[in-house]
């Protein structure tokens, strides 16, 4: 009798036993099965993300395929004038918008280039035009960088000169863009041009040099600017991205910054004011602000290569009113 009361209470137990295993299974596989959704949906706004991303870029590559096809080829300064413009000038046309007067003080950008670089310098200057907004509220600045040689240099600006004409007159604006009067200074190999980029700053943006209304005597001062943006000429903005920057910052923004794609990791980018996690040309600084400030490139480190990342650290560390635009407007290329 009590082996046989054993027996069912051991049964009992065994049976309590399997039934809580069952139960915790069965929590546990839901619980599994909860994760396995979440990351289920994860995995699914991340590629609804990629495709958009993808979907955004192929617009601009269709935007800008005609342009390609009627790219210019670089083979001399004196012969630019004779390219065949046509293709261009039919892509403006479909931007009527853009030759709209304007009356607020522009955003300008300071763009880098150098002599192998110029051909680029249509792609960007183009998108720099397809601003969204007036096409007078944008100034395109171009500077030579990078260059030991003086006469490799005096070459280069004039190439630039012959280009920026031929570019004002492509989009029918006198002063859209400019070639700014700097002497000739050698820097070293791995100054990255910021040399160069210092001495614009410190005539032109901060100062006001009379040099560039000698050179362009009806042309708008860089001094007289709103905002600045400083770039290399090789990289591009997507359609109407000053437009949605001006439409989603409070009017006292000291320094703005947007996501970018980078081919550096081939990806979009949520930037980041911090060394390696924003490019200089996804940024955008109020000139008042800078000018107070006294920001320069190369008294920040011994290390040139970061001399970007480290501007735009201090920067955002002197700025009271910083906004992030959530949005990606500009391609690193």
């Amino acid at each position: 009798m009590v082996m046989r009361f054993s027996t069912r209470f051991v049964l009992i137990l065994v049976s309590m036993w399997m039934v809580a295993l069952s139960f915790f299974i069965f929590k546990e596989q839901a619980k599994m099965n909860e994760e396995r959704g979440w990351f289920e949906k994860i995995r699914t706004q991340m590629e609804l993300n990629a495709s958009e991303l993808r979907r955004t870029i192929a617009r601009q590559e269709v935007e800008f395929e005609r342009l390609e096809k009627s790219r210019i080829t670089w083979r001399s300064p004196e012969l630019l004038n004779e390219f065949n413009m046509h293709g261009l000038i039919e892509l403006v046309r479909q931007k009527p918008s853009i030759l709209l007067p304007g009356s607020q003080p522009p955003t300008c950008m300071l763009v880098r280039t150098y002599k192998k670089k110029i051909p680029e310098l249509l792609k960007f200057s183009l998108s720099a035009s397809f601003s969204g907004l007036p096409l007078s509220q944008v100034k395109l600045y171009y500077i030579v960088t990078g260059v030991n040689d003086e006469e490799e240099y005096k070459a280069t600006v004039n190439d630039l000169d012959v280009f920026s004409k031929s570019f004002n007159n492509l989009v029918g604006m006198d002063g859209f863009s400019s070639v700014l009067p700097i002497s000739f200074g050698a820097t070293g190999d791995r100054d990255f041009g910021y040399n160069f980029t210092d001495i614009a700053l410190r005539d032109y943006f901060y100062g006001k040099s009379p040099k560039y209304n000698d050179k362009y005597p009806h042309y708008s001062h860089p001094n007289d600017c709103e905002f600045i943006i400083i770039t290399n000429g090789d990289n591009y903005y997507l359609d109407g991205w000053l437009k949605f920057i001006k439409e989603a910052i409070p009017a006292v923004s000291e320094f703005i910054y947007f996501n970018m794609y980078s081919h550096h990791w081939e990806a979009y980018l949520d930037t980041k004011p911090v060394i390696s996690s924003i490019d200089l040309g996804a940024a955008m600084f109020n000139l008042t602000f800078l000018r107070k400030s006294s920001f320069f490139f190369t008294n920040l480190s011994r290390d040139s290569w970061i001399w970007d990342g480290i501007f735009i650290e201090k920067v955002n560390l002197t700025s009271k009113h910083t906004t992030k635009v959530k949005r990606m407007l500009f391609v690193h290329e």
